[in-house]
């Protein structure tokens, strides 16, 4: 039988074991469940009597006539009735529930009767307090005794429902104790037989392996049993056949792949040769090349350089063309407004000279004035009282053509001063104006030779472009084979270094066919590539 079967077997017992406990323990508790429900009722149908007994107490001998009597009475026979309807629920008991309902009984008469004394007692005071002692001795007091007969019946059954619910708890115990009990001993019988197998077969293959492990490969573990045991006994014993198989073929590869390895190791320190040599041809060719690239980039630099040099000039010949433009527009409207600013004087002049000819006229007529005015206070004088009043406006007719003489003189001299301050402008005005032409003249030769140079600047810049990026295409040509053959230089290097680790490589191949045959020496009694034992 093997191990797996064995183990099933032993698992399968266990379960029995377990489940017969389990299906034992559950009827023991079902069982001990309904011993404490039972226990829990009779608990609670005491409380409720002794409630009972309590509620109808703080009742009994009331006073009729206080008027809290009535609301006592109605929760007291209220609470009363609620357990005795709870109380009926719950009993099971025929004998009980007929001492309840004879305590319902008894309790109705007792609060029927309280009832009425509480009514009778606003007209009947006396006979009212009367009522409450004879209720109590003819009902409330046989009720209380009877609820104490039933409170010590129910002790009596809540101490057999304790010791019945003790007596379960044994039968529990001992019903889940003894089939553990029995289960434990044959798990044990069942390992200890199991044990004693496992440790036999351990102990071949045990010794077996320390045999293998000092190197013995002619040594296999004895087959006893055919269980998980004997299968790894005899699959070790078939891998050790492998082993052996292989590791003779081994010796043998590692012989020649040493002799191949040798041969191959003289044959890369050649090429090692070789290839330095190659690589260093390369990075003469790579720094001959790298010389002519910085020539290259140095013209190229140069012809941008000068590229942008042309371009400034370019920029800064077309700045001053706008400048010689705007500053020849600007000459020309000065010229203008000059031109006009001489014709206005000179309409301001021809003015002058009207004002002038229209202050003499003015003059003229104010000393005409004055003559007449002087005439008629001479006139007036002459008539005496009767020409008083022609003399005073004689007088200042006088007056006023003397101040209007004075001042036609005033606007005379004015006029005079306007007139040569004007001829000394229109002569200023006249020079600028020439200049200003002088001017005009000037800019547009000096825009016309600007825009020459603009367009020869515009060729040599165009030029000089072309220049550059004929350059920078050489320079990007040499680039790219500079770049080639520094690929091929690094190609190179890394070969050589390949090459290097390569001969490191077989060199470590010849020291491990030599450690293969030294860690293969260890091993006795392995198979020759003929079949035979060594």
């Amino acid at each position: 039988m093997t191990i797996q079967r064995q183990l099933l077997l032993m698992t399968l017992l266990v379960l029995l074991g377990l489940g017969t406990v389990i299906a034992v323990s559950g009827l023991a508790v079902h069982r001990l469940t309904d011993k404490f429900d039972r226990y829990e009722h009779i608990l609670s149908d005491d409380k409720d009597l002794i409630d009972i007994k309590a509620t109808a107490l703080s009742v009994s001998r009331v006073d009729p006539i206080l008027p809290e009597t009535q609301d006592a009475m109605d929760k007291a026979n209220g609470r009363i009735k609620r357990l005795l309807t709870g109380l009926h629920t719950s009993m099971r008991d025929k004998a009980m529930l007929t001492k309840l309902a004879g305590i319902a009984e008894q309790w109705g008469k007792y609060s029927k009767g309280i009832y009425g004394a509480i009514k009778i007692a606003s007209d009947a005071p006396q006979d009212a307090l009367n009522i409450p002692d004879a209720m109590y001795q003819l009902y409330l007091a046989p009720m209380t005794t009877q609820l104490d007969a039933m409170v010590s019946h129910n002790s009596v059954a809540e101490v057999q429902a304790r010791n019945n619910i003790v007596g379960n708890i044994d039968t529990l115990f001992w019903s889940i104790a003894l089939p553990l009990l029995m289960v434990g001993i044959l798990v044990i019988f069942f390992i200890a037989a199991f044990s004693r197998r496992l440790k036999r077969g351990l102990k071949d293959i045990i010794s077996s392996s320390e045999a293998l492990a000092q190197g013995d490969l002619g040594i296999r573990i004895p087959v006893r049993t055919r269980d998980e045991i004997g299968q790894i006994s005899q699959a070790i014993n078939h891998f050790v056949d492998g082993i052996s198989t292989i590791l003779a073929e081994v010796r043998d590869a590692s012989e020649h792949t040493r002799e191949s390895a040798v041969h191959l190791n003289d044959l890369f320190v050649q090429l090692s040769t070789n290839t330095q040599s190659q690589s260093d041809e390369v990075m003469h060719i790579s720094a001959a090349i790298e010389e002519m690239n910085n020539s290259i980039t140095d013209t190229a630099n140069s012809a941008v350089s000068a590229t942008e040099t042309t371009e400034q000039t370019s920029s800064s010949v077309k700045t001053g063309l706008a400048t010689g433009q705007g500053t020849r527009q600007a000459l020309a409207k000065i010229n203008d407004a000059v031109t006009a600013a001489v014709n206005a004087l000179q309409e301001l002049d021809t003015a002058a000279q009207s004002i002038g000819t229209v202050s003499q006229i003015i003059s003229n007529t104010a000393e005409q004035t004055n003559l007449l005015a002087l005439n008629a206070a001479i006139e007036a004088a002459r008539a005496g009282a009767h020409g008083r009043g022609f003399s005073v406006v004689a007088d200042e007719v006088r007056l006023l053509a003397q101040r209007t003489t004075k001042s036609t003189s005033n606007i005379l001299s004015t006029i005079d001063l306007t007139n040569r301050l004007l001829e000394q402008a229109k002569e200023a005005m006249n020079l600028v104006r020439d200049e200003t032409e002088l001017g005009v003249t000037a800019g547009e030769r000096i825009e016309s030779a600007l825009s020459d140079i603009n367009d020869s600047m515009e060729t040599v810049a165009g030029r000089m472009q072309q220049i550059a990026a004929a350059t920078e295409e050489q320079d990007n040509a040499t680039g790219e084979i500079t770049k080639s053959i520094e690929t091929v230089a690094s190609l190179a290097h890394h070969t050589r270094d390949e090459i290097e680790s390569t001969h490191q490589c077989v060199g470590v191949l010849v020291s491990a066919a030599d450690s293969v045959q030294t860690a293969l020496s260890r091993f006795s009694r392995l198979p020759a590539s003929n079949g035979s034992s060594l």
